[in-house]
């Protein structure tokens, strides 16, 4: 089912006489997508002329439940071993989440999850990067691997010239501790780029042994 399709019937059968197909209509008309909505502030919802208050108190309702599910589904993830994996976890973490926030995940040898956690909140550059609390965390954990993932509500998951910069300062400093930082994953409206599948990370040296394997088999790098 549809994200639209699930809103037209709970609002059809919940929402005393209101036009169903006119309020779903309204909403991905003025947010383009089911993400969009229920990652959009209530309050802005209820001033919208042409949305109901049920209908803006329904989509703040589906996100409470959403990320509700989606954050207990993430908890019981134990291991990512390739970037689709890790795409699709970070996208449950960042459901609903309407401030940019990065996420540092320490990953075992074979891609068992060690910890994950918010390192950072607010816009990131390279000004304001605090790659040494990163690097602290990730020796806290004795992560073989770590993952950096940030989100950009309300835009598109295209990296930046900051983006770039933060993964290259981190790489390296990763790289002197022996730990490898192995992708810098960006979500935006449900979708996931992984800098590693694309080539965007900076150039690193292959890791040896088990490591080597995750870091291999993680993007098919011999394909790119």
């Amino acid at each position: 089912m549809t994200g639209a399709r699930l809103l037209r019937d709970i609002i059809a059968v919940q929402g005393n006489g209101v036009d169903a197909d006119a309020e779903v209509s309204g909403l991905f008309r003025l947010y383009g997508s089911y993400n969009a909505i229920i990652e959009a502030n209530i309050e802005d919802l209820r001033d919208l002329a042409e949305i109901s208050d049920f209908s803006a108190d329904l989509a703040g309702m589906l996100s409470r439940i959403a990320r509700y599910i989606y954050r207990e589904k993430a908890r019981r993830v134990a291991r990512i071993s390739d970037y689709r994996a890790a795409g699709e976890y970070f996208k449950m973490l960042y459901l609903g989440e309407r401030n940019e926030i990065m996420y540092l995940l320490s990953l075992g040898l074979q891609g068992e999850i060690i910890n994950t956690e918010i390192v950072q909140e607010g816009t990131v550059d390279e000004t304001n990067f605090h790659v040494r609390r990163i690097l602290e965390r990730a020796l806290q954990m004795e992560a073989a691997a770590i993952v950096l993932s940030h989100n950009h509500p309300g835009g598109t998951a295209r990296i930046s010239y900051g983006d770039y910069q933060c993964t290259s300062i981190l790489s390296h400093a990763a790289y002197d501790n022996e730990i490898v930082l192995i992708d810098h994953i960006v979500i935006a409206d449900g979708k996931a780029h992984s800098m590693a599948r694309w080539g965007e990370m900076p150039e690193q040296r292959e890791p040896g042994g088990m490591l080597g394997g995750l870091w291999r088999n993680w993007c098919d790098r011999d394909e790119l």
